[in-house]
């Protein structure tokens, strides 16, 4: 029996499609069905449950990431009477982790970044900031930007550019800083 929910998330029919395992991996993605069947029988194999994070792969094309976990009961002489499990929908969790897996190898780039808070304090810099700067992360967080003011900027080039920072969260451009 599944519910309506799975259903739903696996987006089949239950008019259509039994309540079977051959119904079940058919949705799921072709790269990731070896694993969440060995999963599956490997958990028969040593009476244990099992958890598997696992893709499927909708008819339109899309991909849904779920998180799998199943135990199953077993009569006295160790025969599977049936198994009972749950299926969740971690797909934005899993966008999310990319795009900070993205976001952190952006981040490491050649290009010198800090990260500010909304109040001007710097919360993180990369290896090329430190290379560039000769600031250690550990002498800049918690400290104000201006830190590496050179003197070459007037007041109104700052006020531009923070301006811009509060106006579309960002600002990009080249500044003349010293180095420590």
């Amino acid at each position: 029996v599944w519910s309506e929910e799975v259903y739903r998330l696996f987006e089949i029919d239950p008019k259509q499609f039994g309540a079977t395992f051959a119904a079940f991996i058919d949705v799921v993605h072709p790269e990731d069905r070896m694993a969440v069947t060995d999963a599956y029988r490997d958990a028969l194999a040593n009476k244990t449950s099992y958890e598997i994070s696992h893709r499927l792969l909708m008819k339109d094309g899309r991909i849904k990431w779920v998180l799998e976990r199943c135990t199953s009961e077993f009569d006295p002489d160790g025969k599977a009477l049936r198994s009972i499990g749950t299926v969740q929908d971690i797909t934005e969790r899993k966008l999310a982790e990319e795009e900070l897996r993205i976001g952190a190898i952006v981040f490491e780039s050649q290009e010198a970044m800090m990260v500010t808070d909304a109040e001007g304090r710097i919360l993180r810099v990369n290896r090329a900031f430190s290379q560039t700067t000769g600031y250690q992360p550990a002498e800049v967080v918690g400290e104000n930007p201006r830190l590496l003011q050179s003197g070459r900027h007037d007041e109104g080039f700052y006020r531009d550019m923070w301006e811009t920072i509060h106006r579309t969260g960002i600002w990009q451009g080249e500044v003349w800083d010293r180095r420590k």
